[in-house]
């Protein structure tokens, strides 16, 4: 009987951990805009880190998942469970030419939600 107790606490305590990553239903829109201008970042590639919101790196390889925003400026990541996340972008500003960057980091508590986030580029020097 102990036994049966001890597997239901276990399966009860391995079910409630799960990561950060694919695998739910939340979206996170990120909007990229150039901090500058205020001009959409379209074709811009934005990484997204999975389980730690403030995640600083640079390194595009060491990110999880990938993408490139639309010519609204906008990328989705769908698919996700409940967890930390970092968000990095990198781009053109198709307005100047120069070289911008701009990260956020979300937390996503339930499962079953969409957020939408701004991320302002910014030049780098």
């Amino acid at each position: 009987m102990k036994f049966l107790l001890y597997l239901s606490l276990l399966s009860l305590f391995v079910a409630s951990c799960t990561r950060a990553g694919e695998g739910g239903s939340a979206i996170l829109t990120v909007n990229v805009f150039v901090d500058t201008t205020g001009n959409l970042c379209t074709d811009c590639e934005v990484y997204i880190y999975y389980g730690d919101s403030s995640y600083q790196s640079t390194n595009k390889y060491s990110y999880d998942d990938e993408g490139i925003t639309n010519i609204y400026g906008q990328y989705s990541f769908s698919r996700l469970r409940r967890g930390e996340y970092s968000i990095y972008a990198w781009g053109i500003d198709p307005l100047f030419g120069d070289t911008v960057s701009g990260r956020i980091g979300e937390s996503i508590e339930d499962s079953e939600t969409e957020r939408h986030l701004t991320i302002n580029a910014k030049k780098i020097e």
